[in-house]
């Protein structure tokens, strides 16, 4: 008797705050609209800075206050998202296959077909599959998944990315 393979995957781990709130805080501030915004403040700031008029100059100070003020307000925001909703480091199990992905907590069960997500994405330690363009992806810790079932993950979340 043949055994048949295994297409679905169980990973589950847990993600501390402190983690959690510097992972999203680096995903939000690094997309590129977010950027553009910060950079177009910015220039205008040296451009207002070096007119002939007082006025203006005031303007600029301004303006560099809105591009550092923007960062902290991110994080504060990412915190308070993290704080307010305890889902995000309470343990999970993860489920995954063809069909797409069932996450399981201890006061939640969500199930989500692979094309509900817009895209997928890896860096070093993470797999991303993008549910948004404000950077609240769902993210898990590669340190949890064996080398198979990495490489089943990728497989499957390819899926997004067509």
């Amino acid at each position: 008797m043949e055994a048949t393979p295994v297409t679905e995957y169980t990973v589950s781990y847990q993600f501390q705050r402190q983690v959690l709130i510097k992972m999203l805080f680096w995903r939000i501030v690094r997309r590129p609209r977010r950027v553009r915004s910060m950079a177009l403040f910015a220039g205008a700031a040296v451009v207002f800075y070096f007119v002939d008029s007082r006025n203006l100059r005031f303007f600029s100070y301004a303006l560099v206050l809105v591009v550092l003020y923007l960062p902290i307000e991110v994080y504060r925001g990412v915190t308070r998202i993290i704080d307010r909703n305890s889902k995000f480091t309470d343990p999970v199990s993860v489920t995954f296959g063809p069909v797409g992905v069932t996450a399981v907590g201890p006061n939640y069960k969500t199930e989500t077909a692979w094309s509900m997500f817009k895209g997928f994405s890896e860096d070093d330690d993470y797999f991303y599959l993008h549910l948004s363009d404000i950077g609240f992806d769902s993210c898990s810790p590669k340190s949890a998944f064996t080398p198979e079932q990495q490489m089943a993950f990728r497989q499957y979340a390819q899926k997004c990315n067509s």
